[in-house]
C-alpha cells in the first residue's frame, strides 16, 4: 500500500471514528464509560495501516476529535498516549495477520483487560482522584458484555476485510 493510500485510508478511519466517538455512543449509568463503535477504525487502521501508521492515526483521531467536538471535557494528553497505545497494540495482534476468530477473541479480550478495565481507569484516578478500585468494579459487568460485542461485530466485518486483502 503507497503512502498515499495509508493517508486517504488513515484520514477515512479518523473521520469514522469521530463520528462514533463524538456522536454515536452510549453512555453507561453513572457515566462511567461512553460505549461506542469506535473499535472498529481502531482495529482496521491497526490491520490495514500497521503499527506506526495505527499510532498516528490514535493521535489524529483523538486530537482532532477534542477540535470538533469534546463534549464539555478538557484535552488530556494521557487519553492521547492510550489512543496512540491502542493503535500500536491493534497495529501488532493484525497487521499482516490472518484474522482468525481465535486472534480476534484473544485481542479484544487483552484490549479490554489492559485498556478499558486497566489504563483508562488509571488514568481516570489520576485525573479525577476517583478510586481505582472503585471505578474497575463499575466497568467488569459493562466491558464482560461489549467485549463478547466487539468480538462478533469485527469477526464479522472482517471476513469481507480479509478477502480484500488477500486480492
Amino acid at each position: 500500500m503507497s503512502k498515499l493510500s495509508k493517508l486517504t485510508l488513515g484520514a477515512m478511519l479518523v473521520a469514522l471514528q469521530i463520528i462514533f466517538v463524538r456522536f454515536i455512543y452510549i453512555l453507561t449509568p453513572g457515566n462511567l464509560d461512553r460505549l461506542s463503535f469506535s473499535f472498529i477504525p481502531d482495529a482496521l487502521a491497526g490491520c490495514c495501516l500497521g503499527p506506526l501508521y495505527a499510532m498516528l492515526y490514535g493521535v489524529s483521531a483523538d486530537i482532532l476529535g477534542m477540535l470538533v467536538n469534546s463534549a464539555g471535557t478538557t484535552f488530556t494528553p494521557l487519553f492521547t498516549l492510550i489512543a496512540a497505545l491502542k493503535g500500536l497494540a491493534y497495529g501488532l495482534f493484525f497487521h499482516k495477520k490472518q484474522l482468525t476468530l481465535k486472534r480476534i477473541i484473544c485481542t479484544f479480550i487483552f484490549m479490554t483487560l489492559i485498556f478499558d478495565l486497566g489504563l483508562t481507569p488509571i488514568a481516570l484516578m489520576t485525573l479525577y482522584g476517583k478510586s481505582f478500585q472503585a471505578v474497575v468494579i463499575m466497568k467488569i459487568p459493562v466491558q464482560i458484555v461489549f467485549c463478547v460485542v466487539k468480538i462478533v461485530t469485527f469477526y464479522v466485518v472482517s471476513k469481507p476485510l480479509s478477502r480484500l486483502i488477500k486480492k
